[in-house]
């Protein structure tokens, strides 16, 4: 027995003993007992001596009071309540016993009743008897004379205090119940029992006054707890919520609006629609009976007070059980007690049913997270337990490097990207099907969402099973039917191109999406030039066929033919910068490498889904029936036979077979639910074997129709099939892809080599994934690897670390699972390199490996803007803020100017504006102040120097000679292409200039450097003869050249398409009089003195426009783009179409507000598209009085702290 246990036993036995004791001395005090009734049997318990004196009536007794005094008994009777054992009776003697004269007695005149039948005078009728019990146990009891219940709660019950403390809630007033009870044999009670008069010892102190105010206080914290989840928690988790004001939204049930997947979620606080109005009613009736006066259980007030302090799921189930507990014990009926806890158990399975609940207690989100924040990010958990379940099967796949896709999405701006991309992860199982091309799953930043554009490249791996009938059609090797596909949707708006480049040169394939109505616009040639550069195959997939239907309402002709149109102009471009180690990679839909759909309704299709229905329809081989379905090819039904002709023996027309067999439904499809011709879609979703669900049937006009066609052609399944057959493995791809991506020799059996293209950032400020591929070896975190940079030379320390990866992971959009080694062939993400890299590198495991190729990018940052803080505290945090804006962004550039300003440059107005706006609000994270945007030109020479520009050093030891010409513009172009490049093989590279720019071999092969940066197109030839120490100072001719063209002579802008010749050398012939002091600023000047003699002129950069605009536009294009010194060279009409194609040529100096102005002079009925096209040499030479170019260098020069006019000749030309 437990100590507690003995403590309640040993009080039990001590008030039983004094129970005893006391009723002994009653019975026997004042000799007044021993007239009313005999000593109770020995050891017989205080309740069995009651009995005794009063026993029951005998069992034939019905009289009325006979059941009075059962009644009675049975309330004496049972004396377990007490905790106190009852004993077995025992005879005792009978002893004559004396009438006593009651209160009643005297009162009346009858006589008294005869007891001796039943132990008491026989002259006392039932009545009598029945009263004079009553009074006996008001007596006892301390009860008054009208009280109708002996044991009922009272103020002075000491009956109940003892009954209390019997049951060990109370020991205390157990000892002064018994007290007050033992007590009225010796002084007389309240009752009207004949006894000496005693005053009642009181059963408990009067309440203080905190006690009285204490259940007060208990049920206005819980009143404060309810108003802080009403007004505060709720108001601000549901302050975003447009649909319904959030003060009534306890009035019906509602969902969060962020539950992409169609998930209800809980409120928080609340789930069931009518919580609130039981709270309320509860809370009501609780304090009505607080402040009457009743006691009513106390509200937790201690957890009450720690709800708000506790992570967001647990206040909501504990509210809810508090709440619900509270009804339960406030309603006296069972039925209502029943009713909320079933209540309570419904809610609670629903709340726990629902997986973002889960998802919460599973994140352990801190305590001041609220519900919404924690799940603002998070369309629904069913995508983040379908991603876990993913990454076992892809870690898997990741190792069958044959059935990998690594494929990349690009097209134009607006042409459907990433709601074609939504219809692969539905596909894949990750979000859901309904909301598959309205949720743009790929798009991660709250600004894409609002300006409905893609902005950063964003990659995410799914895993696909084909069917196996599918799987001879994959001409290269497969390993089962299972896939990995490595999708990145990339940027469509030209100023982000250069996430484009870093999509693809970590991929192998490319999906190229067609607007099926604009058609191949300026950013679909731009890409695809991208694509074919890096020796990516594309497939195509025309999107918005729904548009060309329900807008322009073609007929199937038409259609045939704006298809036909499409494809010919994606092969033109293809066929432009084919490479041959590609192969043929023209598209054809009947190879099945071009779809048809829309990605908005979700469905697409190729020729191969319609020929392999056709082909188990009419028993034929479904390669056959592919080609038949496209081209040329009609079919006669009355004869059942195939023609290439489009008449029948008759004359009579026939159809085109892709018309008969493959838009013949669909039209008929779009015809009858967009007619409501509703007698006629249920046969005909029978007919092609369609079935919707329930909650489908009842729609009507484009959701019916987006229904339907999404069953009848799911977008998911053709891409998966175009993307599987046609794309190629990292095996397969690897083998002619290598020349294009890597320096230096190749090795089979070689390290680690995984290629960095983009710096990814991470929820942890300042930190970032570095994103790249796995292209040899295998990666992990732990070992020690070499991380170099673009500017590292194999042999060299410069731009090398070596470091450890902290952790690999795999990049699911916006979220990311962890790995523990990611092989070859693989797409992944690094964590812990980031502060050893700038924008991209190389990462190996091998100490003589090169570096794999740098990427050239597309666009040019060719619009700068100054920025400055306006609190000079923080420009710590700006210069911070500018390097990681730098490492963010593939082709964002930042520097410090001669001025001390800080200059950040972009590819267009649009990328500057979201690299300041990440700069201020992300980045650096204070405000800024922002300059207007200016352009940067390019200086250059006309012709060649006059005369020889000669320069002494400065101890006149040391004299060089040069002269300064122009390059042609197709090596300059070639050059920045990396066509040409400093690290090519000098005799190679000599002949390939030989051949196709007309240089002399030995010139090509004298190059000293190319400048500025070592890649730039400038050039120092060496064509001096018979000189000696000319090596000595090539290091220092070389740094010259860098410096020189790094700031021209006109005004310190970037030189371009200069060619400097090192015609002689003067050298002091001791060394100490010939180092880099003497040489660097003598080399420079004499650079600065052969432009000077050469005609020095600028290069303006130019954008190609190209508008989209109806016929009636057209003069109001024309008159914005003369305005602003524009140049229209094309105009087209787009075929079966309203709409004209406008481009032109235009000075991005005069583009700064081009597209407000076009949209204001069209009626906002042109749609403009600028990217960078060219560098244009300017009218003039800056050393004009007067000319618009001298104005244009005098106001750069000013900008930039110079002296306004150009320095004269002889500032940099010595004579002898």
């Amino acid at each position: 027995m437990s100590s507690a246990a003995a403590r309640a036993e040993a009080r039990r036995k001590a008030i039983l003993a004094r129970g005893t004791d006391r009723l002994a001395k009653l019975t026997t005090s004042s000799g007044r007992t021993e007239d009313l009734m005999t000593n109770p049997s020995p050891g017989a318990s205080p309740m069995a001596a009651k009995a005794e004196l009063y026993p029951d009536p005998p069992l034939a007794d019905t009289s009325t009071a006979g059941h009075a005094r059962s009644r009675l008994s049975s309330s004496f009777i049972g004396e377990e309540t007490f905790g106190m054992p009852t004993p077995s009776p025992s005879p005792s003697p009978q002893r004559p016993r004396q009438r006593v004269p009651s209160t009643a007695s005297r009162a009346s005149p009858s006589p008294a009743p005869d007891f001796s039948g039943m132990g008491m005078a026989n002259d006392m009728t039932m009545e009598q008897q029945a009263a004079m019990l009553q009074a006996f146990m008001r007596g006892m009891t301390g009860g008054g004379a009208g009280d109708a219940n002996p044991f009922g709660p009272g103020n002075n019950n000491p009956l109940a205090a003892l009954m209390q403390g019997a049951a060990g809630a109370n020991p205390d007033a157990a000892d002064a119940g018994l007290g007050a009870l033992m007590g009225m044999g010796d002084t007389p009670g309240a009752g009207t029992m004949p006894m000496p008069e005693f005053t009642p010892l009181p059963a408990r102190p009067p309440k203080t006054r905190l006690q009285r105010v204490l259940p007060a206080l208990h049920v206005l914290s819980v009143w404060a707890l309810v108003m802080y989840y009403v007004f505060v928690r709720e108001a601000r988790m549901h302050a975003e919520d447009e649909s319904v004001a959030w003060r009534w939204r306890w009035l019906a049930p509602g969902r969060d609006k962020t539950a992409l997947a169609g998930m209800p979620t809980s409120w928080g606080v609340q789930f069931m629609s009518f919580f609130w109005a039981f709270v309320t009613l509860e809370l009501g009736l609780h304090s009505l009976r607080i402040f009457s006066g009743f006691d009513a259980f106390r509200p937790p007030t201690l957890l009450a007070l720690a709800l708000p302090s506790l992570p967001a799921p647990i206040p909501s189930i504990i509210v809810h059980g508090m709440k619900y507990w509270q009804m339960g014990s406030m309603f006296l009926d069972d039925v209502a007690a029943v009713v909320v806890a079933l209540g309570f158990i419904v809610w609670l399975s629903t709340w726990l049913a629902n997986p973002t609940n889960l998802f919460l207690l599973h994140r352990r989100q801190p305590p001041w997270c609220t519900f919404t924040a924690a799940v603002s990010d998070v369309p629904t958990v069913l995508i983040v337990r379908r991603l876990q379940q993913l990454h076992h099967q892809i870690r898997a796949l990741m190792d069958r490097p044959t059935n990998i896709r690594n494929m990349s999405v690009i097209a134009h701006v607006d042409h459907g990207k990433s709601t074609l991309t939504d219809s692969l992860v539905s596909k894949a199982g990750i979000i859901a099907a309904k909301n598959a091309g309205d949720m743009r799953f790929t798009d991660t930043r709250d600004d894409e969402k609002e300006r409905g554009i893609t902005i950063k490249s964003t990659a995410i791996s799914m895993y696909f099973e084909v069917d196996k009938e599918e799987l001879p059609s994959i001409k290269q090797k497969t390993d089962g039917p299972e896939f990995l596909i490595n999708l990145i949707d990339s940027p469509g708006h030209v100023d982000f191109s250069s996430e484009v480049t870093a999509a693809l040169r970590v991929t192998d394939g490319a999906l190229v999406v067609v607007d099926c109505v604009e058609g191949v616009c300026v950013q679909t040639e731009t890409v695809l030039r991208q694509s074919l550069g890096e020796r990516i195959k594309p497939v195509v997939i025309i999107n918005k066929v729904d548009r060309a239907l329900l807008e322009l309402q073609v007929s199937k002709e038409d259609l045939y033919q704006s298809f036909s149109r499409t494809i010919e102009s994606v092969n033109v471009i293809i066929s432009t910068y084919h490479d041959a180690a590609l192969g043929d990679v023209q598209v054809y839909p009947d190879k099945g490498t071009v779809a048809f759909g829309s990605g908005l309704h979700g469905w697409g299709f190729t020729l191969r889904q319609f020929a392999t229905r056709y082909a188990k329809k009419f028993g034929v081989d479904k390669e056959k029936m592919m080609s038949k379905l496209w081209g040329d090819n009609f079919f006669n039904p009355a004869t059942r036979k195939w023609s290439t002709k489009n008449t029948d023996a008759d004359g009579k027309p026939l159809d085109r077979a892709f018309n008969t067999f493959v838009l013949d439904p669909i039209f008929k499809i779009f015809d009858a639910v967009m007619n409501f011709k509703k007698d006629a879609i249920g046969p005909m979703l029978e007919k092609l074997d369609v079935k919707l669900a329930n909650d489908e049937t009842d729609l009507e006009g484009k959701a019916l129709l987006k229904a339907i066609m999404r069953r009848f052609l799911p977008a998911g399944d053709s891409l998966l099939e175009m993307i599987v057959i046609n794309l190629p493995s990292p095996a397969t791809a690897q083998r002619y892809r290598v020349e294009t991506l890597y320096e230096g020799p190749m090795d089979d059996e070689g390290p680690l080599v995984l290629y960095v293209s983009k710096m990814v950032p991470t929820s942890d400020k300042g930190r970032f994934y570095a994103f790249g591929r796995v292209f040899a070896g295998t990666v992990r975190a732990g070992p020690k690897i070499r991380i170099q940079g673009p500017n590292y030379v194999p042999g060299k320390k410069d731009d090398l670390f070596v470091k450890s990866i902290q952790r690999t992971v795999l990049m699911m959009g916006r979220y990311i699972e962890p790995l523990e080694d990611c092989p070859a062939g693989n797409i992944v993400g690094l964590v812990g390199v980031d502060q050893f890299l700038l924008k991209s590198g190389t990462l190996t495991t091998s100490e003589t490996a090169h570096n794999m190729k740098v990427m050239r990018f597309s666009v040019s940052p060719v619009v700068q803007v100054a920025v400055e803080v306006k609190n000079a505290a923080d420009l710590p945090k700006l210069v911070e803020g500018l390097k990681r804006l730098s490492k963010s962004d593939p082709c964002v550039q930042t520097w410090i100017n001669e001025t001390g300003e800080h200059i950040v440059a972009g590819a267009g107005e649009l990328h500057l504006e979201i690299c300041l706006k990440d700069l201020e609000e992300d980045h650096a994270g204070v405000p800024l102040k922002q300059s207007d945007p200016v352009v940067p030109y390019r200086e250059t020479v006309k012709t060649e120097s006059s005369i020889v520009a000669l320069s002494k050093s400065q101890n006149k030891h040391n004299r060089l000679y040069v002269k300064a010409l122009p390059i042609e513009e197709e090596l300059t172009l070639a050059i920045e292409s990396g066509k040409v490049s400093a690290r090519d093989d000098f005799k190679a590279r000599a002949r390939v200039m030989a051949d196709e720019y007309g240089w002399d071999v030995t010139d090509a092969r004298k190059i000293w450097a190319f400048g500025p940066d070592t890649t730039g197109p400038n050039l120092m030839v060496d064509v001096t003869k018979g000189v000696q120490y000319l090596n000595e100072i090539k290091d220092s001719c070389i740094a010259a050249l860098q410096w020189a063209t790094k700031e021209g002579v006109c005004a310190e802008e970037n030189m371009r398409g200069v060619r400097f010749n090192l015609l002689d050398v003067t050298l002091h012939t001791d060394a100490i009089h010939r180092g880099g002091g003497q040489i660097i600023p003598t080399c420079r000047r004499v650079c600065y003195a052969a432009c000077l003699l050469a005609t020095p002129s600028l290069q303006e950069p130019i954008y190609l426009v190209e508008i989209q605009c109806p016929e009636n536009a057209i003069g109001g294009i024309y008159s914005c783009l003369n305005k602003r010194r524009g140049q229209v060279f094309s105009e087209e009409q787009r075929i079966g179409t309203p709409m004209f194609t406008v481009k032109a040529y235009l000075p991005v100096a005069e583009s700064f507000g081009f597209n407000g102005d076009l949209r204001q002079a069209t009626g906002g009925q042109a749609f403009p598209q600028s990217v960078f096209d060219h560098w244009e040499l300017m009218a003039g030479s800056p050393l004009d009085k007067g000319s618009k170019i001298e104005e244009l260098v005098t106001k750069m020069r000013v900008r930039k702290g110079l002296k306004p006019e150009i320095p004269p000749l002889d500032t940099y030309y010595d004579k002898l």
